[in-house]
């Protein structure tokens, strides 16, 4: 074959089916519309989705203002703090805790327990500061918890 009739034969169009590859000549197979049911699908799938990541930022959000809300009550509530014996079952509790001893009746165990912890582990300030200090930092994780609390449960009521 000469390089004349090679040139010719290469520009005449494959005829379908005809051609050297398998899928030469096939014709591409052609999208098909969508389904309602799968329409449907793929919308809630992507609603779903869109969902998830907006509870994901009013996670980081409540999260975020639960903190300052935290430091905010601390700060406070640390400026007002007692550094002496309040009034009160306070310095039987506050006794308790030092002396890892129990309360009248309840006792509040859990109480004496934490401010014993507390008691031992900070070394700064009179027993009774480091307890009543115990008293700030469950009062201020107090109202960060009911905060969150409410910003969730106003969360689920949006939904």
């Amino acid at each position: 074959m000469d390089s004349d009739s090679a040139r010719r034969m290469s520009s005449v169009k494959q005829r379908p089916g005809k051609g050297t590859s398998p899928s030469a000549g096939v014709a591409p197979e052609r999208a098909k519309p969508e389904s309602k049911k799968a329409k449907r699908l793929r919308e809630e799938e992507e609603d779903r989705a869109a969902f998830a990541d907006w509870c994901d930022e009013q996670r980081v959000e409540g999260a975020a203002a639960a903190s300052l809300l935290f430091c905010v009550v601390f700060t406070s509530l640390v400026m007002t703090m007692y550094t002496t014996v309040p009034g009160g079952d306070s310095g039987e509790l506050i006794v308790a805790a030092c002396t890892k001893g129990i309360a009248h009746p309840p006792g509040y165990p859990l109480f004496t327990m934490l401010g014993a912890l507390f008691h031992d582990l900070l070394p700064i300030g009179s027993p009774a500061w480091r307890v009543n200090l115990l008293s700030v930092v469950l009062s201020a994780a107090s109202a960060s918890l009911l905060f969150l609390t409410i910003w969730r449960w106003d969360l689920w009521a949006a939904w």
